[in-house]
């Protein structure tokens, strides 16, 4: 599960990047947004493209599609270093 943190390639993380993991089928990808403070979820590739994109606050909790059971809240990704 590919995820990248950057703040300064959002719209080529979201966009470009994405039609590229898709069709690599690759089924669960994410990017931060360390500006906005949002995690954007792909899900789901058909033929090039992601049927499914979430973006979550920080105050939201995710679990990845390989480790359903554990959940990681938004912001703790996010916290400074």
């Amino acid at each position: 599960m590919p995820t990248l943190r950057s703040d300064s390639s959002i719209e080529r993380d979201t966009d470009f990047k994405a039609k590229v993991y898709a069709k690599a089928e690759i089924t669960d990808y994410w990017v931060l947004d360390l500006t906005n403070r949002q995690l954007y979820i792909f899900r789901q590739p058909f033929q090039g493209e992601y049927q499914q994109k979430t973006i979550l606050l920080d105050e939201n909790e995710v679990s990845s599609l390989a480790f359903e059971e554990i959940y990681i809240k938004v912001k703790e990704m996010l916290r400074s270093q």
